[in-house]
């Protein structure tokens, strides 16, 4: 049992010398993976680095959203049973610069779904889809809320994003029947009082696509960040982009025909992170319902403000590597969000089927 021990911990070794060894020329390095919440989702770090904001599936079967500090303490609730929102699905918290408040997504009961294939239907007015679903503000403590939208049935919003000047709100919108039919929505937005008020909101239906993603903005505020793909494509088409706000010009980041999304500035806005299906073996479905069998594999990239040197960042599909998730239908990282001091990234894992965990991910930068 000894000789099985140490030959075991030798394999390891050997394993972490090789998988690292794949990254040993590039600027950034993963050093460690570690789960901050077993059950949650959606993330957004504080301004101050003192809170981590998630939503998280209850035993309801709604999304709500939760805050825990990032060693894992002080974890609670702040919208479960609230007497101001609306009883369903609850979540995709993204904190104000000013960390006094934070935008989420609501949605409202009162509206139907509509018919969609398959199973798609439990999943249409979750956080992650936002059929259905408001813009609200929420209070740092969840006392106060402020409804910003008021949507039709078959429209919602998503992917809520401050400015870091906090003087503007991106976030797409389902705007034609069915989630393919997005825009992008651009809103100035002042405190008077203590209270939201949203500007008059423009849309932002730049290069034609079909799918928006929303992921932020630049550090300077003149540009935004997103993910997009054209009609009749699919989210194994998209890509990433900016668009300058000021100069109005489309820059192409990624052109790979692979599914690259979440995309997020690090906090000196020199480099991106994002998630992408790039070199990970598998099975490219091309409907929702399809997905719903065979779940997208999805790693953590990097590369330059400018789409330059990119590089890949974890392995957890790589049996070898020492992040490897063991999973029969491979995991997937989702939306995430900077420590400010650019050391720590906090993301969505997906380990399998049905299954959210919220990890902190620990990151070297060699530059």
């Amino acid at each position: 049992m000894r000789r099985a021990a140490v030959l075991a911990a030798l394999i390891a070794v050997a394993c972490a010398i090789q998988a690292c060894s794949k990254r040993s020329d590039v600027p950034f390095r993963l050093l460690s993976v570690s789960t901050l919440a077993a059950n949650g989702g959606r993330v957004s770090w504080s301004p101050d680095g003192e809170w981590i904001a998630f939503d998280r599936k209850g035993s309801d079967g709604f999304f709500d959203v939760w805050v825990v500090r990032p060693d894992g303490s002080d974890e609670r609730c702040l919208t479960c049973g609230h007497p101001e929102i609306p009883a369903g699905n609850i979540g995709n918290p993204e904190w104000h610069p000013s960390g006094e408040y934070m935008v989420i997504q609501v949605e409202d009961p009162l509206l139907p779904i509509g018919s969609h294939t398959g199973r798609f239907d439990q999943y249409a007015a979750s956080p992650g889809i936002g059929l259905n679903n408001n813009l609200w503000i929420l209070s740092a403590d969840g006392t106060a809320t402020w409804q910003l939208t008021e949507v039709v049935a078959g429209r919602g919003t998503l992917h809520p994003q401050f400015s870091h000047n906090g003087e503007l709100l991106l976030w797409c919108e389902i705007a034609r029947p069915g989630v393919a039919g997005q825009v992008m929505r651009l809103a100035t937005i002042q405190f008077v009082d203590e209270r939201p008020e949203l500007g008059p909101v423009e849309t932002l239906d730049v290069g034609g696509f079909a799918f928006y993603e929303t992921h932020g903005f630049s550090l300077d505020d003149e540009m935004i960040l997103f993910s997009a793909y054209p009609d009749g494509g699919y989210f194994y088409g998209l890509e990433i982009y900016t668009y300058g706000l000021v100069s109005q010009r489309l820059h192409q980041l990624t052109n790979n025909d692979e599914w690259d999304e979440h995309a997020h500035f690090t906090p000196d806005g020199e480099w991106i992170i994002y998630s992408s299906s790039e070199g990970v073996p598998q099975t490219k479905t091309s409907s929702n319902a399809e997905l719903l069998e065979s779940p997208v594999k999805l790693e953590l990239w990097m590369m330059r403000s400018d789409g330059s040197e990119k590089h890949r960042l974890t392995w957890i599909n790589d049996p070898d590597a020492p992040e490897y998730v063991a999973s029969p239908i491979g995991a997937g990282f989702g939306d995430g969000s900077w420590h400010p001091d650019g050391t720590c990234y906090v993301a969505k894992l997906r380990p399998g089927r049905g299954t959210e965990r919220v990890v902190v991910l620990e990151i070297a930068a060699d530059e």
